[in-house]
């Protein structure tokens, strides 16, 4: 029994002896004069931030078809660039342009007087023939990405 307990002692100091840490002793403090440091840019976390991006403005567009309406030929080079087709029948001109998945139709006619044509009528279809047609919504976003891409056509 004896050696028992000189056995426990003995494994209990080991257990005790490993959790020990030892301590290494600590230079004696020194002052010395350092020259400023800017902190580094660091964010809550102590993260370093990354640099700020500028936001670019998105075009805003007025994408509404019917602001085509009684426009003149240069207003609407201006506003939409070159059509990619024009048909002319006797006093009248339509104006084609196309884009990924729709067309937009202008339909210019004489004032009356023969002197200058303006727009009185359009059409926003879709590329492909179908037979539903395109939504108002659908319409207008056509008329968007034909006014984003303007003079590129």
């Amino acid at each position: 029994m004896a050696k028992r307990n000189s056995l426990f002692v003995l494994i209990a100091g080991l257990l005790l002896a490993a959790c020990q840490t030892t301590q290494t002793p600590t230079p004696a403090a020194t002052t010395t004069a350092v020259a400023p440091v800017e902190a580094p840019n660091v964010g809550v976390l102590g993260a370093e931030r990354l640099p700020q991006r500028q936001v670019v403005p998105q075009m805003v567009v007025n994408s509404d078809p019917t602001q085509v309406v009684g426009m003149l030929p240069r207003e609407l080079r201006s506003l939409l660039g070159r059509p990619e087709f024009v048909r002319r029948d006797m006093t009248a001109e339509v104006w084609q342009y196309r884009r990924d998945r729709c067309v937009v139709d202008l339909f210019l006619y004489d004032d009356g007087a023969g002197t200058d044509q303006r727009v009185v009528h359009y059409d926003v279809r879709p590329l492909r023939h179908d037979a539903s047609g395109l939504s108002e919504n659908a319409q207008r976003g056509c008329f968007a990405q034909l006014l984003r891409s303007g003079n590129a056509a």
